[in-house]
């Protein structure tokens, strides 16, 4: 598989909206820049992350120890759930936007962090399309797969940071956000339950 075609795949992935996307823009429109820069910098690393473990053989070692996917969906599916019965409550609670303290800009980096692990498209392309691509290259195309695909992924989130940042957005954002939160709750709920869905399916 090309380079190439790495950035192209890729970068459909990243277009998927999915509880990245809901995380980021969620994050630009109720946060500072730098905080949200943080919360990016969350993302990619789980990315980086995942890119590892498929030039480490992640898809060798799910298919011959099944128990380590099982407990990737029930860990994966319950951090989804669990976000989006937050983000459902907080719908019910009416509040204006409020900038948070840079204080807590280690809770944004480990909550992105969290978020992307507990992807189910991330999980599903790392371990199949990624793992495949780097399986016959040389170590020098490998690298560059490493790297495009970082690089690719910290510009497509800056810019998703920068849209949902601009003062349109904050202030139709403001004006809908008990319905924006409660839609974002049930969209992490949904991706959550289908994890949870296939953890049953290998079970039974």
């Amino acid at each position: 598989m090309s380079l190439f075609s790495i950035f192209l795949i890729h970068l459909l992935a990243l277009a998927s909206p999915g509880p990245d996307f809901v995380f980021i823009s969620q994050t630009a429109v109720n946060h500072t820049r730098k905080q949200t820069l943080v919360a990016i910098a969350g993302v990619c690393s789980a990315i980086a992350i995942w890119e590892l473990l498929a030039i480490s053989g992640l898809s060798f070692i799910i298919d011959r120890v099944p128990i380590v996917y099982q407990l990737l969906l029930l860990l994966g599916g319950g951090y989804l759930f669990w976000l989006g019965i937050l983000s459902v409550k907080s719908s019910f609670k009416t509040y204006q936007l409020i900038i948070t303290p840079n204080h807590q800009q280690n809770h944004f980096f480990l909550k992105g962090l969290m978020t992307n692990l507990a992807n189910p498209k991330a999980l599903a392309y790392f371990g199949s399309i990624f793992s495949v691509a780097v399986a016959h290259s040389s170590h020098q195309t490998i690298i560059l797969m490493f790297v495009i695909v970082l690089i690719e992924s910290l510009i497509w989130f800056y810019l998703v940071a920068r849209l949902f940042s601009t003062e349109k957005i904050a202030k139709w954002y403001q004006k809908h956000l008990r319905a924006i939160n409660f839609i974002c709750g049930l969209a992490f709920i949904g991706f959550g339950l289908s994890l949870l869905v296939q953890l049953l399916k290998t079970i039974l």
